[in-house]
């Protein structure tokens, strides 16, 4: 076999726990970890490793003296940009082969926020494609893919992600380092999503049934430090809800119905749910009770 040379670029920290799982492929060797210069991650295991870290402006890092110095004294297989919000230059995929990781059911499914989309669409399953970066958005070949499951809160689904991302993505390494590439061209067309933006993330009981409200409370449950997706919210008259965790199932909880309660209440009421002691129902409009297991209060 030959040894792949590739550099990781992200800022996501999904995307450097499939990096990590990549690590012990004698055919394949990262040189670099490209990120932004606010990235929130411990880099030491990499570094530990040997691997350096490069961090710019996601607009300026290929053309930093850093990168540049890189690909002059390296062969360059790869490059990887799972979990990369910017666009790439073209400069740059069309000198080095340039792929990403993309949920979705091509070519459909395109676009940003593709795993959050397609859960507040009620989707309940989707596919991880190794697509390859070209000039059009996410319409590139499509080397590999992968099925798995969108149930449960988003953390569930990006712990997926990155199990499959990481089985795929070894494959792929191998495929190069073999010369076995064997990637399929896209059916034109497909739907194209925008990326979800904190107007989305609030809950609006008046419109929106307890099946939409439980699937953008599981859709926006983001815990990564790096991320742009804010977390459901109710807002009310000096107060904001911002929900964690919630079911369409009675848990068989005492119950505090949401329009019963002052704004006192709900320091208390968060206390005992989050502890396990209760829940707090809420009333969509479609007349069915949505029951929120974690939650907190803020004041605005």
């Amino acid at each position: 076999m030959n040894t792949v040379n590739y550099c990781w670029c992200t800022y996501r920290t999904w995307s450097f726990q499939v990096l990590e799982g990549l690590l012990n492929l004698p055919y394949a060797k990262c040189a670099a970890i490209l990120t932004t210069e606010d990235c929130i991650y411990d880099f030491s295991s990499f570094e530990a490793k040997g691997i350096p870290v490069i961090k710019a402006s996601p607009k300026e890092i290929f053309d930093s003296p850093e990168f540049l110095n890189l690909s002059a004294h390296n062969r360059l297989d790869c490059l990887f940009f799972y979990g990369w919000s910017w666009l790439v230059p073209a400069s740059v995929f069309n000198e080095i082969l340039s792929v990403t990781l993309h949920p979705g059911k091509l070519p459909n499914d395109k676009g940003g926020s593709p795993l959050q989309n397609q859960i507040r669409n009620g989707e309940t399953w989707s596919y991880a494609n190794i697509i390859e970066i070209v000039e059009k958005l996410d319409s590139g070949r499509v080397f590999l893919k992968e099925r798995f499951s969108l149930e449960g809160d988003i953390s569930d689904v990006w712990g997926r992600m990155v199990s499959v991302g990481v089985a795929a993505t070894r494959k792929f390494l191998k495929q190069i380092s073999q010369k076995e590439l064997s990637p399929q061209v896209q059916e034109i067309g497909g739907t194209i999503y925008k990326r979800v933006t904190p107007k989305q993330a609030e809950v609006d009981l008046a419109r929106q049934s307890a099946l939409e409200i439980y699937n953008i409370i599981r859709a926006h449950n983001e815990t990564d430090p790096n991320t742009y997706v804010k977390q459901a919210n109710y807002c009310g008259p000096g107060f904001k809800i911002i929900f964690s965790k919630s079911t369409l199932e009675n848990p068989g909880l005492p119950i505090f119905e949401l329009k019963k309660l002052n704004f006192e209440d709900f320091y208390e009421v968060s206390q005992k749910t989050n502890n396990g002691e209760a829940c707090l129902s809420l009333q969509a409009a479609d007349g069915q009770n949505l029951y929120v297991t974690q939650f907190r209060v803020s004041s605005v």
